[in-house]
């Protein structure tokens, strides 16, 4: 599987937001991005590709996240089709993961 950021959205404030989180808490949303998007991969190999995972504020409000979003919290990550077509949502365990769909995106937080 190709190796993703955990924020995907290179912008500086992501960068610099997460560096400044606690080592433990960095590799807890590693982790949670890791399984978010092994998931995908596993269950749509090639359908999704992954746009935004963990956010820092100004990141957040820039692309008019909620207040309470849980990109805030490293939880939750962001797909678009490759195709283009929002017709079918990603296939995920619903024991595990949450799809939700947004105008932009495909939104997927991990339940764990």
């Amino acid at each position: 599987m190709k190796a993703h950021s955990p924020y995907d959205c290179k912008e500086s404030s992501n960068v610099q937001a997460f560096r400044l989180l606690p080592p433990s808490l960095q590799h807890y949303i590693r982790t949670v991005q890791h399984k978010i998007q092994a998931e995908v991969d596993e269950k749509n190999a090639g359908l999704f590709r992954p746009t935004s995972g963990f956010r820092s504020e100004t990141t957040n409000r820039k692309y008019g996240g909620v207040i309470e979003s849980l990109h805030r919290l490293g939880v939750a990550r962001d797909f678009v089709p490759v195709n283009g077509l929002f017709d079918n949502p990603p296939v995920v365990d619903s024991t595990w993961f949450l799809v939700r769909r947004s105008p932009r995106c495909w939104h997927i937080e991990y339940r764990g």
